[in-house]
């Protein structure tokens, strides 16, 4: 399903950002068993926007491929990543964000 050409699994990802810092910032000036909720949430979201950028986003092409010498056929199946640089970029703002908001000031 696509809504202005931007899938649903960005739209997860928003919700799911906007949750963790909605609850980051509620369990901030909390007293002291909650305060470390806000930034377990964070590393949960980290994690599960790692998993989510790295499930290949690309359709599959499936070609049927002939081989006349031994008379038979198989689909080769190539997946493409055409977004794999914008992931990893991705990745590794999340962890820099996770290391800074791990530090205390």
């Amino acid at each position: 399903m696509r809504i202005l050409g931007i899938g649903s699994g960005l739209f997860l990802l928003c919700l799911l950002w906007s949750i963790s810092i909605f609850v980051w910032l509620l369990t901030g000036r909390a007293k002291a068993p909650y305060t470390s909720l806000g930034p377990l949430i964070l590393l949960v979201s980290t994690c599960i926007t790692t998993f989510l950028l790295l499930i290949p986003r690309s359709p599959v092409d499936e070609k049927l491929v002939d081989y006349p010498e031994n008379g038979k056929s198989f689909f080769l199946t190539q997946i493409t990543d055409w977004m794999h640089f914008w992931r990893i970029l991705i990745i590794f703002v999340n962890v820099i964000a996770a290391i800074a908001g791990s530090t205390k000031c």
